[in-house]
């Protein structure tokens, strides 16, 4: 028996993607994502629904929430629920493993002092 390939293509302002999403590789946690200190981590309201599709797109994102008719995203530090059963904290895994990040001082340079494809916005 042949499988068929399903292919999502969805248009969302500045972002289209192409392929299948999985949400497979989120893992979930009791509330609104946070990182460790409370903080929001980079949050970002959209008012719809279309957060798993952002959040699977984006490597700087590291989770999502959703509501019935809106959605925020995470970027750029580990994220994980605060406790409040009214939300659930869906995190960003890579290969298994959550998303890490270092914050550090300055401009993100390799150790040679290389830009390592740094695209502007």
């Amino acid at each position: 028996m042949m499988k068929e390939q399903v292919v999502v293509l969805v248009f969302l302002p500045l972002l289209l993607v192409i392929g299948e999403v999985d949400a497979s590789t989120f893992t979930t946690s009791v509330g609104a994502c946070r990182t460790e200190n409370g903080s929001k981590a980079g949050l970002k309201y959209f008012s719809d629904t279309h957060c798993l599709l952002r959040c699977s797109a984006n490597d700087t994102c590291t989770g999502y929430v959703m509501g019935e008719t809106w959605c925020e995203t995470y970027h750029n530090e580990y994220v994980t629920g605060d406790g409040r059963t009214e939300y659930t904290c869906h995190e960003k895994e890579e290969e298994g493993e959550i998303i890490l990040f270092t914050t550090s001082v300055g401009a993100c340079r390799t150790e040679n002092g290389s830009k390592a494809g740094l695209k502007y916005f």
